[in-house]
C-alpha cells in the first residue's frame, strides 16, 4: 500500500530510500562530486591537491606564510555552502578555513609548516 510524503504518493520500496523524515544509512555511504581544482596564491607557497568537490587532501609542500591562501575551487558551483571538516597533521599549523558556494580556501595565520591538510564536505 502506498503512502504519502507531501503531496506525492510513494511505494512501500520507495519510502524505504527516503529519508526526509530521519533514517539511517547502513553500510558504506558513496557521495560523488565534481573534479576540484586547488592553487596556492602569495609568497612562495606551493602545494598539491588530491581529490574533489566532496573530500580531499591538500599537501602543503612549501609553507604558506600569514595571509598566504590555498584555494579549492570546487568542479561544480553549489546552490548553498556546504558542511566542511577540515583537519590537517601534526606539522600543519597556523591555519583557518572560509567555505562558499564555489570555494574552500585555506587561508595562512602564520607559518604553517608543511603537511596535508584533510578536507570533507557535505
Amino acid at each position: 500500500m502506498a503512502t504519502r510524503i507531501g503531496k506525492y504518493k510513494i511505494s512501500k520500496r520507495e519510502s524505504e530510500v527516503s529519508l526526509r523524515d530521519g533514517g539511517q544509512v547502513d553500510g558504506t555511504l558513496i557521495a560523488e562530486g565534481g573534479s576540484a581544482t586547488g592553487a596556492a596564491a602569495g609568497g612562495s607557497a606551493a602545494g598539491t591537491l588530491a581529490g574533489g568537490d566532496n573530500a580531499g587532501t591538500i599537501t602543503v609542500s612549501t609553507q604558506l606564510a600569514n595571509t598566504n591562501t590555498f584555494t579549492v575551487t570546487w568542479g561544480t558551483a553549489r546552490a548553498a555552502a556546504p558542511n566542511c571538516v577540515v583537519t590537517s597533521n601534526v606539522g600543519v599549523v597556523n591555519w583557518g578555513y572560509t567555505v562558499s558556494t564555489t570555494a574552500l580556501t585555506i587561508t595562512a595565520t602564520g607559518n604553517t609548516s608543511t603537511g596535508d591538510i584533510h578536507y570533507v564536505c557535505l
